[in-house]
């Protein structure tokens, strides 16, 4: 989606998205092409964003995520799995390793030129801390990712969603629970399950 920015075709999915009902936006951002041109990475969000607003979205970024494969690398990727859902897709960070320095950088970035957007619903930090077999490993990096993040005052709210509620997960659920300016969550079953 960053490397090749069609602002024509993301207009017609959010005029669908629109049609259908909806007024809220997930988007996941990566690392990668702030690394490889911040500049032109957040002239990109700013773009996006326009057009999100124009069609009456709110977005909620994501910066970090430990879902599906956590190995990448920058350029074309692989194609899709028929069938397979997200079947490409990539951790950020994943298992490619980043210094602190150019971690916090992202996030600082990132959320600092955007802190006032009013396009921006809230941050999602970080998409389901401990996925992928990662589970109390992750806890550190979300904790910093939480520092980071504050330290750019967004006028947004910041959260990471709660996903798992197995034990292995408590400290981790505990700690965004505390964190988070408001509470989220992900619900991967039936309706019988949330009564």
């Amino acid at each position: 989606m960053w490397e090749n920015l069609d602002l024509d075709a993301i207009d017609q999915e959010l005029r669908w998205a629109h049609d259908v009902g909806f007024s809220k936006l997930r988007v996941f951002l990566h690392i990668s092409p702030f690394i490889q041109n911040s500049t032109q990475y957040l002239k990109q969000i700013f773009s996006f964003l326009a057009v999100a607003k124009s069609r009456g979205h709110h977005v909620i970024p994501v910066l970090f995520d430990d879902c599906w494969n956590g190995n990448w690398a920058d350029g074309k990727q692989p194609e899709p799995i028929p069938g397979l859902h997200n079947s490409q897709w990539v951790q950020c960070p994943g298992n490619v390793k980043f210094d602190d320095a150019t971690l916090k950088n992202y996030v600082v970035s990132i959320i600092g030129t955007f802190k006032d957007n009013d396009a921006i619903a809230f941050w999602d930090l970080y998409n389901e801390v401990g996925n992928s077999g990662k589970t109390i490993n992750s806890l550190p990096f979300c904790i910093k990712v939480f520092e980071w993040a504050r330290l750019a005052e967004p006028s947004q709210p910041i959260t990471s969603g709660w996903w798992n509620g197995d034990i292995a997960f408590d400290l981790i659920n505990e700690f965004i629970f505390k964190e988070s300016d408001i509470i989220t969550f992900h619900a991967y079953c039936n309706t019988s399950c949330t009564q």
